[in-house]
């Protein structure tokens, strides 16, 4: 025996009225819980990133340049890091970027099919209340996470015992 599916709530007549012919989505109800918003993560992430990495890049330079043409070892390991690095967040950030997509996708198709099975523009259908804006503000903090915390790590590591707190 299939299960029931929940009955469409029917448009109240004031909303059909105005002009708005979908219910209102109650926080209850979205599909992603949200502990902090998207745009909130991703200015936080990008601030981070913007204080954080040249701080970082400067560190470096300045190594670059006092090492000369005959780095040490202890420099060299740090070049042949900050190369390898670099690769793996850019590539740990394209995988959190695919997987947040491929969720956004999921959920696109999910609310086509059930624009075509409910009433259209009833709860649920074309016309549900979060936003993509939402979503891809999402995608992109997923795709800076990595970055980010690779800046503040390096940050973080190359102030030496001084800097710490």
């Amino acid at each position: 025996m299939l299960p029931q599916t929940p009955p469409v709530p029917a448009v109240h007549p004031a909303l059909a009225a105005a002009g708005r012919c979908f219910a209102p989505v109650t926080a209850s109800e979205r599909t992603m819980p949200r502990s902090r918003s998207s745009a909130s993560r991703l200015s936080s992430h990008m601030m981070d990133l913007g204080v954080h990495a040249p701080l970082v890049i400067a560190n470096r330079l300045s190594r670059m340049a006092l090492a000369g043409p005959q780095p040490s070892a202890r420099d060299r390991r740090e070049f042949e890091r900050m190369v390898s690095e670099k690769w793996f967040a850019s590539q740990e950030s394209a995988v959190a970027m695919g997987a947040s997509l491929l969720r956004m996708q999921q959920d696109l198709v999910l609310a086509a099919m059930r624009a075509c099975t409910t009433a259209p523009f009833a709860r649920g259908g074309w016309m549900e209340a979060w936003s993509w804006q939402e979503r891809l503000m999402s995608m992109a903090a997923d795709g800076l996470a990595p970055l980010r915390s690779k800046a503040v790590a390096n940050a973080r590591r190359l102030r030496g015992p001084a800097g710490r707190r």
